[in-house]
């Protein structure tokens, strides 16, 4: 009976702390999937000499786009979609849309991740186009 009071009493002392450390697994994992697309969408725009976009919908989902050649001439490809965690929501300060140009440069854009829970991280991308996590 003693035992099971223990077991009782640790489990309820570390529940908390396990859905709090799950919480920010999950948002870490979002911050770096939005920082990896944002990576591969500029390796994209210099790989193809094209231009390419980063748009950011104020949600939990954003999208990348890449332009290709069709016909002699270039034209965007389709949308493809991201979806981060729920309760994670990703902005973007200048208009929500970050550009590279063909060779990997950039508008100068701060991209905001947040959780519910009051977690917020900011990548920021510099105008040569690199980025790195604040």
């Amino acid at each position: 009976m003693v035992t099971i009071a223990i077991i009782g009493l640790l489990v309820a002392i570390a529940t908390p702390n396990a859905i709090a450390w799950r919480n920010n697994a999950h948002f870490n994992a979002a911050v770096r999937e939005v920082k990896g697309a944002i990576e591969g969408t500029r390796m994209a725009a210099i790989k193809t000499n094209l231009p390419a976009n980063v748009i950011f919908n104020g949600t939990n989902t954003f999208d990348t786009q890449t332009r290709r050649i069709v016909a002699g001439s270039p034209v965007l490809g389709p949308l493809n979609t991201h979806r981060l965690a729920r309760g994670v929501t990703v902005t973007a300060n200048g208009g929500g849309q970050l550009t590279f140009n063909n060779r990997g440069m950039a508008n100068n854009l701060t991209v905001t991740v947040q959780h519910f829970n009051g977690l917020s991280r900011d990548i920021i991308v510099s105008i040569v186009g690199s980025s790195r996590i604040q």
